[in-house]
């Protein structure tokens, strides 16, 4: 008597055989380990890689803006802090996922098959670097973002609109980006090309596989010459603005800003509530000669009381120190 899967017309439940079991068993126990080691090695590095994302996104964002606009980005107690020439002003964020988009797709590449390979440790040396930069990138995008939003809530414009403009839209997407997308892009693109398909060949010989391939190398090398080989001059410039006066750092705005002395009073109020009464000071200071009237006399007025504050602190001091 004919059994119910024999019966003609009856259903074949779906199966997999059992190299390819063994296969996905193997594979999944790579996964665990590999996961295991990149994750104790990226918190044992930690302060390493994130002060490397700090350095490459610093260098980054000096590349393309004006000598005045960034001062540093660095990584202190657990967050990415900045800081601009201008006031000077400054600001912080953090990134608590910012290492797993960095991990996560670095453990995926280190458990495929072919351990023994060429091919294998350059895919990895590939993933390593496009992970290192797409975090590099995000971490330069919102330091810019953030910048090019609180220099226009007090009035002051640092870059041209349409920078404004990709400084505000890349904010907003590029962080959503890297934490949900890009691990998820890299799993299949590896997966695509590493031979865990069966088509795997006929695919790695497609015509814009091979395109891909070559656009991803120069852009690392583009990338690699921007965070690293930009550091020195980077450093350099840094060293060079420290040793100018607020006034010349601030002779360039005039260029941006047809109304500056409204900006500089906006500046100075900013950095009062900073506690900053130095930079305040400074900024009424060259606010004055482009201001008019009224507006003028109400900044004086603030100078005056700004630098009486000065000293008041400065005798303070002076009399603890006697003390």
């Amino acid at each position: 008597m004919a059994t119910e899967a024999e019966k003609p017309g009856a259903t074949r439940g779906f199966s997999l055989s059992s190299e390819t079991v063994g296969e996905i068993r193997e594979f999944a126990l790579r996964l665990a380990v590999a996961s295991v080691l990149i994750t104790a090695l990226v918190l044992y590095a930690t302060p390493l890689i994130e002060m490397l994302i700090a350095r490459g996104a610093r260098n980054l964002l000096a590349l393309v803006s004006s000598q005045y606009y960034l001062k540093t980005i660095e990584f202190i107690n657990g967050g990415y802090v900045f800081e601009t020439w201008i006031g000077p002003l400054r600001g912080a964020f953090k990134l608590p996922t910012l290492l797993f988009t960095f991990g996560f797709p670095i453990g995926y590449a280190m458990a495929l098959p072919g351990v023994s390979t060429r091919r294998y440790w350059m895919r990895l040396l590939t993933v390593v670097l496009i992970s290192y930069f797409v975090c590099t990138i995000t971490v330069a995008l919102i330091c810019d973002g953030r910048l090019t939003s609180t220099f226009s809530k007090i009035g002051l414009s640092l870059q041209p609109e349409w920078r404004r403009e990709f400084a505000r839209t890349a904010q907003q997407y590029m962080w959503m980006f890297t934490v949900r997308l890009y691990p998820l892009v890299m799993v299949v693109a590896m997966a695509l090309l590493s031979g865990q398909f069966r088509r795997q060949n006929s695919i790695s010989r497609l015509p814009a596989v091979r395109v891909l391939k070559g656009c991803t190398a120069g852009s690392l090398t583009l990338l690699v010459i921007a965070c690293v080989g930009f550091d020195a001059p980077a450093s350099d410039r840094i060293k060079a603005v420290s040793r100018q006066s607020i006034h010349d750092r601030l002779e360039g705005l005039e260029e941006l800003n047809e109304d500056l002395g409204p900006g500089l009073v906006k500046l100075a109020e900013w950095l009062l509530k900073q506690g900053n009464d130095r930079a305040a000071f400074n900024a009424y200071r060259l606010a004055l000669p482009h201001l008019e009237g009224k507006v003028m006399i109400e900044a004086r007025q603030e100078q005056i009381y700004v630098h009486e504050r000065i000293k008041e602190e400065m005798l303070e001091k002076a009399r603890l120190r006697r003390n």
